[in-house]
């Protein structure tokens, strides 16, 4: 099982699969909006929000599950010249809520559990590097670079070894 295989899993959205919905043909989207009557009734931004707390659910079960497995949700940078970066900031805050409302309540079940569904909140330390002139460019429009990408593996080392999974 993938779960015995690894001690850390890092999991988040990207700009593919929210502003750029369009450029991502899944077949997830389809079946979310034909599950709900109409074809046209749940319809972008809806299914990505519906699609991160599909996930969000899941994760949480398997952060319930294996006790032993680590799982950090990144929030979501921000696409460049995106005039929609709303979306992200509310998926973004959607994320936030619920791994916080997840881990008070497994608190308040198990006295003393160490929390192991955890959420580094990427998105808030670049959003004032994410836009026009003070963007932070990699080599396309949608990823920073070599300096956010360091910013991030320094977010998750902090993150680790502040809830003492690293030492």
């Amino acid at each position: 099982s993938i779960t015995r295989q690894h001690s850390l899993y890092v999991v988040g959205p990207g700009v593919w699969e929210t502003v750029k919905q369009s450029a991502c043909h899944h077949p997830l989207f389809e079946t979310l909006q034909s599950s709900h009557g109409q074809t046209n009734q749940l319809v972008w931004p809806d299914t990505v929000y519906q699609l991160q707390q599909e996930t969000l659910e899941k994760l949480s079960m398997l952060a319930e599950q294996s006790p032993e497995l680590f799982i950090v949700w990144r929030t979501s940078g921000y696409y460049d010249g995106d005039v929609e970066s709303h979306v992200i900031k509310e998926m973004n805050r959607q994320a936030l809520e619920f791994i916080h409302d997840w881990n008070s309540k497994r608190r308040r079940q198990i006295k003393g559990s160490r929390s192991n569904f955890l959420c580094m909140d990427f998105g808030a330390a670049v959003e004032h590097i994410s836009h026009g002139r003070k963007r932070l460019r990699g080599d396309m429009q949608a990823h920073y670079g070599l300096e956010v990408r360091i910013l991030q593996v320094q977010m998750l080392t902090n993150l680790l070894y502040e809830h003492g999974y690293v030492s």
